[in-house]
């Protein structure tokens, strides 16, 4: 029973110091910093506020600290503060997110891939997420990315918030198997539609240009109609735009 009071007055305790520090004004205005993405200011303060308190709320003041440290590109700094949070049980998915991206700063991708796979192990639905796994798995090349997606897909996964940072992590690379990948599954997006069809114009393989030009995936693609216009000019296909 004694057990069960000391918990239940330190309980207390944390309670009240998480009331005080959101009270605080400098908090208050640490956050409207962060919010403004104005980080050296919320930098300041969020030292400040752990010079203050101690270590009474190092998870609050430190995880904020470590997020204005990372988006400043003091990933080593960062790192520091962020990993020993990791484990916490106040922590939600974008510690390990926060901290996956300190480890893709310092060129650790193997520590970085497996921290952003335990952030979407803890739930988190951002596309962001996937995005940046999807970039460190194209760094480390081979066939990583590939298995991530192969994964995704067994798992009924390739949609919503993660079709989407597959498709902004593909956006500016140039990676044609997973191009061609994600169109088989009638997955691609506008940016691999252009780079697939770029590569068949480049071969002049009329049949897959045409085919492509009638794909439904195409239909709102703001430049469809004039390439479809242009080929049909040059009298390289039989294909008037729709």
């Amino acid at each position: 029973m004694a057990g069960n009071g000391a918990g239940a007055e330190g309980h207390a305790a944390e309670a009240d110091a998480l009331r005080h520090l959101a009270a605080d004004p400098a908090y208050q205005q640490a956050l409207g910093f962060i919010d403004a993405r104005d980080w050296q200011p919320a930098e300041g303060l969020l030292r400040w506020l752990r010079h203050c308190h101690g270590n009474a709320l190092s998870f609050q003041i430190d995880s904020l600290l470590g997020y204005c440290l990372s988006m400043q590109a003091d990933h080593a700094e960062a790192w520091q503060l962020l990993a020993p949070l990791l484990h916490h049980p106040q922590r939600t998915f974008w510690l390990a997110h926060l901290a996956a991206d300190s480890q893709r700063g310092l060129g650790e991708w193997d520590t970085a891939a497996s921290l952003y796979r335990q952030a979407l192990a803890e739930g988190s639905d951002s596309p962001i997420t996937v995005r940046n796994l999807l970039q460190v798995l194209l760094l480390q090349g081979g066939n990583e990315a590939l298995q991530q997606l192969e994964h995704w897909h067994q798992q009924g996964e390739l949609e919503g918030p993660v079709l989407e940072g597959i498709r902004e992590a593909l956006a500016g690379s140039h990676n044609p198997a997973l191009d061609a990948w994600l169109d088989r599954l009638d997955l691609a997006g506008p940016d691999q539609h252009r780079r697939l069809l770029e590569q068949e114009l480049r071969r002049l393989d009329l049949a897959a240009i045409v085919s492509r030009l009638q794909h439904p995936g195409w239909q709102a693609s703001p430049w469809r109609a004039a390439v479809a216009q242009r080929l049909h000019h040059w009298g390289l296909t039989s294909t008037r735009a729709g």
